[in-house]
């Protein structure tokens, strides 16, 4: 009679101590976000093109129109927090506004640090405002009465993205930034832009 007795008992009493595991493991599973959520909604690698026009520079009269560029990018999000590290390279051309002016491109080379800002939607969208700061470096020809000319120089810039991320893979997205073009003086230029990319 008493191992009868003392084997349900046991097995009540490692129950009762098995519960508070139990328990949190429950919780747990029940507060951990959905992979298939963060899988959809969180970026860790963009890369993708854009296309921006920038006016002419602030207060110049520039012989030449603002440019039109098509730039690839990368971008590595969720470095430190939700800070991440880019990099673009971008092709700009320019039309000449006066007769002794001719053809002009640039190419723009840049690295971008930023801050991403999200809020998820839907479980298959999320919106992300980035604000970032960014330098590089510009190499640039003209031509001037039948010359050719080449420049290069460095360029500052912020600016901030705004992207929505649909589904697993596709991120649509406009930018709009400031860039300090620093020539024999320091010249500003502003421009918005439109993205397209995939996330991986």
């Amino acid at each position: 009679m008493t191992p009868a007795v003392k084997f349900p008992g046991s097995a009540g009493i490692l129950s009762l101590h098995r519960l508070p595991i139990v328990t949190l493991v429950a919780i747990g599973l029940f507060l951990a976000p959905d992979p298939r959520l963060d899988a959809e909604t969180e970026r860790r690698n963009l890369a993708g093109f854009e296309l921006v026009m920038h006016l002419q520079p602030l207060a110049s009269q520039d012989p030449y129109s603002g440019p039109l560029g098509l730039g690839l990018f990368y971008e590595r999000h969720r470095l430190l927090g939700t800070m991440y590290l880019g990099g673009q390279v971008a092709y700009w051309g320019f039309y000449p506004l006066q007769d002794d002016f001719g053809q002009s491109s640039m190419i723009l080379g840049e690295l971008r640090l930023g801050y991403d800002f999200r809020f998820r939607i839907e479980r298959r969208f999320a919106l992300t405002v980035s604000p970032w700061l960014g330098g590089g470096w510009y190499w640039r020809r003209f031509v001037y009465v039948d010359d050719e000319y080449r420049a290069s120089r460095p360029v500052l810039g912020i600016g901030v993205e705004v992207d929505l991320s649909v589904g697993r893979h596709v991120l649509l997205g406009v930018t709009v930034d400031l860039k300090s073009l620093f020539e024999n003086q320091v010249r500003l230029t502003a421009g918005v832009g439109e993205r397209l990319g995939v996330l991986f």
